[in-house]
């Protein structure tokens, strides 16, 4: 493996930060936050966008599917720097740690979230 191969994986990730850069202060600056006037606002923002967070999910697993190997046996399957990236977001979206140590699923600490903010959390299970 070449030695330089680090260098250009690191100027690929800072051009792609530098790309998505502006999306993210779109985001930050959405006119839904400035609407969040309330815990109750905030709640129902909670009680909607669970389906959000749970459906990333759903979608990663897919592509997770399709770019790397699920079955056993185990082949590598595809380009591995694809697989590495996949992969990576699998690992901190099904087990994030927190800073007390503790490893929760993104979904899992959502609704550790709303259960702080007393957000109702009964759809979402049933469904």
């Amino acid at each position: 493996m070449s030695t330089t191969q680090p260098i250009a994986y690191e100027a690929q990730i800072e051009k792609l930060e530098q790309t998505v850069a502006p999306h993210i202060e779109a985001v930050g600056n959405h006119p839904l936050f400035a609407r969040l006037a309330s815990i109750e606002d905030i709640r129902c923002l909670l009680e909607h966008h669970v389906y959000a967070v749970w459906d990333f999910m759903c979608l990663l697993k897919s592509l997770q599917q399709v770019v790397t190997c699920t079955r056993v046996p185990w082949v590598p399957v595809g380009d591995a720097s694809v697989r590495r990236l996949i992969n990576e977001i699998c690992l901190d979206e099904e087990s994030d740690e927190l800073p007390d140590g503790r490893c929760f699923s993104h979904l899992e600490m959502y609704r550790l979230a709303m259960a702080e903010a007393r957000a109702d959390d009964g759809v979402i299970e049933i469904f």
